[in-house]
């Protein structure tokens, strides 16, 4: 049985009001990290001690991705078997959300590759295999934008996504620990528990972040493929129900 109208604004309220509460906080905690980030000492066993702190916001970037990259597979096969609106928008919510914070782990990645080795792009087997995985993901949002029929759109990435999980599983853990790999990252990094602190603090920030834009992409993308009768036909029932009367007078003969 479907919830009436009052009930389903009632929710919607109440979404908004924790999706504005928590993004109040994730933006307190960024500005909290992103200080002691910058306040932290100069780690050790780095080409540039000092700059090394951008791992701070390197690693929970990296991290979020590869949620991301995970929980797009898996909204990806579940699309596929059992479709429905909201798990089509959760893909295109978390498909955005990967390539964002992939551009950003590439990013801060091409800064720390500048300072601590000199150049901004080694070709290392890690900066090259993300790279890869970027415009794996990127190539899902191009392939959206080739579909003017939505539902055609949301089967194609759907499948995409799915047939993409393999392979970024292999470019994330597989390809940049094969032992004739051999890469600038090291194998063991010397953090203490102060830096291992600001890489916990980004990855529970950004956490949030990513938390409160999903809500309310996912939001959009529901709104965005419900029919617009349907919507009409809410708005009409919710209308009638605010009625106490009608207000139209009309004649009637005797």
């Amino acid at each position: 049985m479907s919830s009436s109208p009052s009930c389903q604004n009632q929710s919607k309220a109440d979404l908004r009001s924790r999706s504005s509460l928590l993004a109040w906080f994730a933006t307190a905690l960024t500005a909290g990290h992103t200080v002691y980030a910058f306040l932290i000492p100069p780690t050790v066993a780095f080409r540039d001690n000092d700059l090394a702190r951008i791992i701070a916001w390197h690693l929970p970037c990296a991290w979020i991705t590869t949620i991301l990259v995970l929980a797009m597979g898996f909204f990806g096969v579940r699309a596929l078997f059992k479709p429905s609106v909201r798990d089509f928008a959760r893909l295109e919510a978390t498909t955005e959300l990967a390539v964002l914070f992939a551009a950003m782990t590439l990013l801060t990645g091409i800064l720390f590759s500048r300072v601590q080795w000199g150049a901004f792009w080694q070709w290392d087997p890690r900066q090259t295999s993300f790279l890869f995985l970027f415009f794996l993901m990127a190539a899902a949002l191009a392939l959206r934008a080739g579909f003017g029929d939505s539902e055609k759109r949301d089967q194609v990435s759907a499948a995409y996504a799915a047939a993409l999980t393999l392979p970024a599983l292999f470019l994330i853990f597989v390809f940049p620990r094969l032992p004739q790999v051999q890469s600038f990252h090291p194998k063991q990094a010397g953090f203490d528990s102060v830096y291992w602190l600001a890489i916990t603090g980004g990855l529970v920030a950004y956490g949030l972040w990513t938390q409160v834009l999903l809500v309310r992409r996912i939001a959009l993308g529901v709104a965005e493929r419900t029919p617009k009768s349907h919507k009409e036909d809410e708005n009409d029932d919710s209308n009638r129900g605010n009625r106490t009367s009608d207000p139209v007078v009309r004649p009637v003969s005797l």
